[in-house]
């Protein structure tokens, strides 16, 4: 799949829209509220983790609005397509430029593990305090705790962006080829799948287990990201659906299982073998299973 980058960041931003207005004093104060509580969330990472924070001390942050998350995000999706800039697709540009308008509206933060930076969307992230009347720094603290829990992640496993490439490609692959042996179970799908499950998971479970003391709302925090999931009417239910976003709340819960029961029985350490190479990466039915991957990997 070719995209143009210029073209499908251009359509998000077009229909991401520009997000409820802060004035002038509330955006340098919500910039500054991100920075700082993104500075002390390696620190949170690394000890509830026990992984190495050296090198997520150095991610860079950027503070963005929804253009600029989707000028970002496309150049990203556009390596993981493979694109190699020769022939674009217009159709499929525009196609993929709609679906991350959707999800420019929606997204809070998030980590390039391709370019090793840090992407906070300052109007999301203040759409979801007001909605919600949360405490802006606990939130701010919370969404820079998730994504750099990614960083700390891929960090310890400098092969797992190769990894996550390669399976990403061959998938596209069948999806232009072989529509027929197309699937998010078994082969490439399943591998991303189970992968991205696991990312997602341990991110979803270092967040929620930071300590009240360091955020004192996390209760009220969990409790609102459950309702802003489940919430929205018949078109925003199908347009989640049609975007795989269903999925990927899946995602979130099975692969929180999954580090939760790992945890639970073999402690961090035994979870963080997962980062030493890619034989350790618990397939699609051992995140559904976690013991069978607790009995193959760590015995």
């Amino acid at each position: 799949m070719n995209l143009d980058e210029q073209m499908t960041s251009k359509v998000a931003g077009l229909l991401a829209g520009g997000g409820p207005d802060l004035g002038a004093a509330g955006a340098r104060a919500l910039v500054a509220d991100l920075r700082q509580q993104a500075a002390r969330a390696p620190k949170i990472v690394g000890d509830l983790t026990g992984l190495s924070v050296d090198a997520v001390v150095e991610v860079p942050v950027s503070v963005v609005d929804r253009s600029g998350w989707a000028r970002m995000a496309s150049r990203s999706i556009a390596q993981m397509a493979g694109s190699d800039g020769t022939t674009r697709a217009l159709g499929a540009s525009m196609g993929m430029g709609a679906a991350m308008g959707f999800l420019g509206r929606n997204i809070l933060g998030q980590y390039i593990p391709f370019e090793n930076h840090l992407l906070l969307v300052a109007p999301n992230i203040a759409g979801f305090q007001r909605a919600y009347h949360l405490d802006g720094k606990d939130l701010a603290l919370w969404v820079a705790t998730h994504e750099l829990t990614h960083a700390a992640q891929f960090a310890a496993a400098p092969w797992l962006a190769d990894y996550l490439l390669d399976r990403a490609h061959s998938l596209i692959s069948i999806a232009e080829t072989d529509t027929a042996d197309f699937s998010l179970e078994k082969g490439p799908g399943g591998d991303v799948t189970a992968l991205m499950s696991l990312v997602e998971g341990h991110a979803e479970y270092v967040m929620n287990e930071v300590s009240p003391r360091l955020m004192p709302s996390k209760r009220r925090l969990i409790e609102a990201m459950a309702k802003r999931r489940a919430s929205g009417g018949y078109f925003r239910k199908q347009t989640t659906k049609q975007l795989g976003m269903d999925e990927k709340a899946k995602q979130y819960a099975s692969g929180n299982g999954f580090v939760s029961a790992v945890v639970a029985e073999r402690g961090h350490e035994g979870l963080n073998t997962v980062w030493q190479s890619r034989e350790n990466l618990p397939t699609l039915a051992e995140i559904r299973d976690p013991a069978s991957w607790i009995a193959r990997v760590l015995g």
